[in-house]
């Protein structure tokens, strides 16, 4: 997915999740990974999704 402007956070953060007891997996993707960024020359940052 690839929106502009980009998203924001929704939910709570991997660090907030852990303290209230909520066991979460994390997945890190690199934009460049990501072909439309590379159509745009802006394949800077990461996505990270969090999930119980």
């Amino acid at each position: 997915m690839f929106t502009d402007p980009e998203l924001g956070p929704v939910g709570l953060n991997a660090s907030a999740a852990r303290r209230a007891g909520i066991t979460c997996r994390v997945a890190r993707i690199p934009m460049a990974v990501v072909l439309r960024t590379r159509t745009i020359s802006a394949t800077g940052g990461y996505l990270v999704a969090i999930s119980d």
